[in-house]
């Protein structure tokens, strides 16, 4: 990865709390693992609900945020957005680029750690 190994703990869990639409104080127990072979980041933590306390897994490579079974659309633009404003025009031409072919193979397996 080119990019997404740049960003710093907190930018990690900024962008985790934005997926869960919440905001990062909300967010218990936030890990981030980072795959052998540099392939893609693991995002977890719990984060409270008014009436619950839950958990998620989410998985960000250079330019797309999923979880273990698909692409998160939304989720992927507003990180694109952040990518682009940290890392400027060379990040927006290689996004460009990228061909329509993730560098994860989705169901991913957990890191079991």
């Amino acid at each position: 990865m080119k990019y997404a190994n740049k960003l710093t703990d907190v930018e990690l869990k900024y962008l985790y709390a934005r997926r869960l639409k919440t905001v990062p104080n909300r967010i218990d127990n936030f890990q981030f693992y980072q795959s052998s072979g540099d392939r893609w980041i693991e995002l977890s933590g719990d984060y409270r609900t008014s009436d619950f306390l839950l958990q998620d897994v989410i998985y960000i490579d250079d330019y797309t945020v999923y979880d273990e079974f698909r692409i998160y659309i939304e989720a992927t633009r507003m990180y694109r957005q952040f990518m682009l404003n940290k890392f400027g025009r060379q990040y927006q031409d290689d996004c460009f680029w990228y061909v329509d072919q993730p560098g994860v193979t989705l169901r991913l397996k957990r890191s079991g750690r």
